[in-house]
């Protein structure tokens, strides 16, 4: 008696689809944790009316963010008010000079990770590497409450980078998981057809 033919791939492999899914919403969950928290490091926290010494590089795009929520030094502060009067200044400690400070060149930038939320208020580069001074202060007899200003460059780029990790890893997992899905159906499919035909082929 001829022995059956043993179907290929075994249904065991059906469990590479929900793998796959999970292995896109773990990388998804990874970026999103890991990454956006990063996005605060690289910002450089002021009280202001106040100032601080910043080390600059020439050919970077500094962003001045507003903090409407944030903490500092363990002091909360919800300032989500318009900063009528506050006027800012960078100045290279080195040689004196002023940087010309402007609005973001492509509108306003926000972001939101754990307890911090801001958005773009100015922009700059410098011409040299070094020390700068940053500081800001409110136009006389304007009596403003102390707010929080983050410095930093690079972080619309990875903001924009973190989004489209954490929508490729669910996205390309789902599709990873389709696609073994029907993988292993076809192949089974066309394996059960040909044990058919052959089981009728020996009657």
């Amino acid at each position: 008696m001829q022995e059956a033919t043993p179907i290929r791939p075994n249904a065991w492999y059906y469990w590479f689809a929900p793998l796959l899914m999970i292995a896109g919403i773990s990388f998804s969950v990874h970026e999103f944790r890991y990454g956006m928290p990063s996005l605060s490091d690289a910002l450089t926290q002021v009280v202001v009316p106040g100032h601080a010494t910043l080390t600059l590089k020439r050919g970077k795009l500094y962003t001045v963010y507003y903090e409407v929520h944030t903490i500092v030094n363990g002091k909360t502060y919800n300032t989500n008010a318009v900063l009528s009067g506050l006027q800012c200044q960078v100045r290279s400690l080195d040689e004196g000079n002023a940087v010309e400070l402007r609005p973001p060149s492509n509108g306003p930038t926000n972001y939101s990770v754990g307890s911090r939320s801001g958005s773009s208020l100015l922009e700059f580069s410098v011409a040299q590497d070094g020390p700068y001074d940053f500081s800001c202060a409110y136009e006389e007899h304007v009596h403003g409450r102390d707010v929080v200003l983050a410095v930093g460059y690079g972080v619309g780029f990875r903001i924009v980078k973190t989004v489209f990790l954490v929508f490729f890893g669910i996205i390309g997992g789902a599709a990873l998981a389709v696609f073994s899905f029907f993988w292993v159906y076809i192949r089974r499919d066309n394996a059960i057809a040909r044990a058919a035909a052959q089981a009728q082929l020996s009657r």
